[in-house]
């Protein structure tokens, strides 16, 4: 699909701005060369914030901070909410909540608090649930969960929880997932996992956790990254990565590590620095770690934009100090919907100075009949970023990096990348994308199944669900957008490739596939001089809302006849405007009544909101007979105005009208490349004054 205008700007773009992260909007360093992220070196000054032992804390994107702590003096348990403000946090006061020791506590995006301590008398673990109330948390009652010692807990916005904690007879570590109901949490089972002491454990919300220990036997310190599932964790391997003791990890949504801990030749504290997931590794930005401040036991936590620090001194007192991520990363983010609907995007619209790479393990379930993945230069653009190279791994190991066409699989490169990738029935598991994008250059990936059946509803409801990243269902939309795009644009004059022709059929719910073949076609094959503009995401979805009634209402229609007005989808559909007389047209033809319908469909879809009756009546005329004569041909376009004509007929000067604009509607289909254009068109038409008016042939048409 191609249209020979320039591609346009499109509203779209603003709502990408929301999602991703404005490297304007972060602070610039200097000197930074042209392959590192941008943002603090280091965590700032140290701040005093109270007095105590053991603090730790957790942030949330709304730059809410919960922060627990042991008296100094007693066995008691305390915390504080407090709202980051730059580099400084406006705390609330200091609030008894509990007895017991070594806190660690998990906030999510509205307000669910997870705290989890050691009993102060026994080995026994604690849980409590609880809700931010402005300065306050209104906690549940603290609920006996488990024996060990040194626990840690994450949370994500849907409410799972995973806890790691190690054992009160050995070092053994051992770790739990469980999910938040009400103010209780329902647990699986404790499952052991390595060896060791002092774990933390940080998850983000596509359940990607990333655990940190040091050994039981030595100073060295090891990670973990794992994926839940259900109520366990697939690790990957226990990996070393320093030295030192009582580490603490924080990750953000799109798998940015930050890490900190103590020396294990003294009360210095250190920053290992950044690092990026990539699969069930880390890679770290830096070779070595950075000394901060000094301290004991330190915590961090953090969101898209800061990370938080708090630790004690040896005077008992509790300090923070803050950090600005870095605005250039790999920003992947992920939605899960029923139906196993998954979709991952990743991109950077600017074309940051930045060079880009990433690598991102999207989860295909069960019973997805598509997956499709897509590489374009923008949101609004369709056209390869150029030197950008992507590659993507099945859940087998199999690497899709050449052209293929069979009746399963479609890929096509650009060079050495992936362009465009359509899997059918693809093997439940991770699909792995890995990027790598120079300095200068924009791009746009999108990762995506097709729900298993109520294609727009369930993305609808996904993304009703998970605003945070997407702004409206139109986004999820371009994706496919994107995907058609590049393979019209390559394969224009081919035959439709079976994968696409399926692709196409399942997102357009209900259609069958040879009928979704031909709404392509006729929506999207045009001229192919470039790729087409992104603006037509608006038919996608059209169609796919239209496709789940298309097929019933066509069936109905030839099984009762014509009571089709009786129906209340006639009316919603169609506005009244498909007489029983053009139906018998239809009949006598070797027309498909399903097509017709869905041209009369988008006929009505495009005018309902035109509130000029003039207007509106010119435009619907001249934009029907260009639809038909695109879809249909000359002849049967004049056949079914004839008979539309017969079957309303009005005055005088309302049947001239509708003759004129008929014709000149027959005439723009052949100035227009695709029927898409054919709305702007008409209206063009009716500003310049070339359709024709009913009152200007005999006063008030009424």
């Amino acid at each position: 699909m191609a249209m020979t205008e320039a591609i346009s700007s499109f509203p779209l773009h603003t709502a990408i701005k929301r999602i991703l992260d404005d490297p304007g909007s972060r602070p610039m360093l200097p000197g930074v060369d042209g392959g590192s992220p941008v943002g603090d070196q280091n965590f700032g000054d140290a701040a005093r914030y109270d007095t105590g032992t053991s603090p730790a804390v957790a942030l949330n994107a709304g730059n809410v901070l919960v922060e627990v702590h042991r008296s100094q003096a007693s066995n008691t348990l305390w915390y504080h909410v407090g709202k980051v403000n730059g580099d400084e946090i406006d705390w609330g006061g200091s609030i008894e909540y509990d007895q017991g020791v070594t806190p660690s506590v998990a906030v999510t995006n509205d307000g669910v608090v997870v705290e989890v301590h050691r009993s102060q008398a026994s080995n026994t673990l604690w849980y409590h649930v609880g809700r931010v109330n402005g300065d306050r948390i209104d906690w549940g009652g603290s609920i006996e969960y488990d024996q060990g010692i040194t626990p840690s807990v994450a949370i994500t916005d849907d409410g799972v929880v995973v806890e790691v904690h190690q054992s009160q007879g050995a070092n053994t570590l051992w770790y739990h997932v469980g999910k938040v109901n009400g103010d209780r949490i329902d647990w699986g089972g404790s499952i052991e996992y390595d060896q060791g002491v002092t774990p933390s454990v940080a998850i983000t919300n596509d359940g990607v956790v990333v655990e940190v220990h040091q050994s039981q036997g030595a100073s060295t310190l090891w990670y973990h990254v794992g994926k839940v599932n259900g109520d366990r964790i697939d690790w990957g391997g226990s990996i070393e990565y320093d030295q030192g003791i009582t580490p603490s990890v924080a990750i953000t949504n799109d798998g940015l590590v930050v890490e900190v801990h103590q020396s294990q030749a003294g009360t210095t504290l250190w920053y290992r620095g950044t690092g990026q997931i990539d699969v069930d590794l880390i890679t770290w930005k830096d070779e070595v770690s950075q000394h901060y401040t000094d301290g004991e036991a330190p915590k961090v936590t953090c969101n898209a934009q800061s990370a938080v620090e708090t630790h004690q001194s040896s005077s008992n007192g509790l300090f923070y100090s803050t950090l600005t991520l870095p605005a250039i990363r790999s920003t992947w983010f992920d939605l899960h919907g029923r139906n196993s609907y998954a979709y991952c995007q990743c991109g950077n619209t600017d074309g940051p100075d930045q060079r880009h790479t990433s690598s991102h393990a999207l989860t295909v379930e069960e019973g997805a009949p598509y997956l499709y993945v897509v590489l374009t230069r923008s949101v609004d653009n369709a056209e390869f970023p150029v030197g950008a190279v992507m590659t993507t791994t099945g859940p087998d190991g199999t690497v899709y990096d050449h052209d293929i066409q069979d009746d399963n699989q479609l890929v096509i490169m650009s060079g050495s990348s992936i362009q465009c990738l359509v899997i059918r029935n693809p093997m439940p598991g991770d699909w792995t994308m890995t990027m790598e994008v120079p300095a200068g250059v924009g791009f746009w990936c999108v990762c995506n199944t097709v729900p298993s059946q109520d294609v727009y509803p369930t993305m609808d409801s996904t993304a009703q669900l998970n605003r945070r990243f997407i702004a409206t269902t139109t986004l999820l939309f371009a994706a496919g957008i994107g995907l058609l795009a590049a393979v019209w644009y390559k394969l224009h004059n081919s035959p439709q490739p079976a994968t696409v022709a399926g692709l196409t059929a399942a997102m357009y719910g209900g259609l069958k596939p040879e009928d979704a073949a031909w709404v392509s076609k006729f929506m999207w094959d045009s001229s192919p001089s470039g790729p087409p503009s992104m603006v037509t995401r608006i038919y996608h979805e059209f169609i796919t809302k239209l496709a789940q009634r298309l097929v019933d209402l066509a069936n109905r229609l030839q099984t009762i006849g014509y009571p089709f007005t009786q129906l209340a989808e006639y009316v919603e559909w169609f506005g009244k405007n498909f007489s029983e007389e053009e139906y018998n047209v239809v009949r006598g033809s070797n027309v498909p009544v399903d097509r017709v319908l869905f041209v009369y469909a988008l006929v009505y879809f495009e005018v309902r909101h035109m509130t000029d009756a003039e207007e509106q009546n010119a435009v619907r005329h001249a934009l029907w007979q260009c639809y038909l004569k695109k879809a249909f041909g000359a002849d049967f376009a004049t056949q079914l105005g004839n008979a539309h004509e017969e079957a309303r007929p009005g005055t005088e000067a309302d049947n001239k009208a509708d003759e004129i604009n008929n014709t000149k509607g027959q005439q723009l289909a052949d100035q227009v490349n695709a029927p898409y254009q054919c709305f702007d068109a008409a209206r063009r038409m009716w500003a310049r004054g070339e359709l024709q008016k009913r009152t200007d042939l005999e006063g008030d048409p009424t």
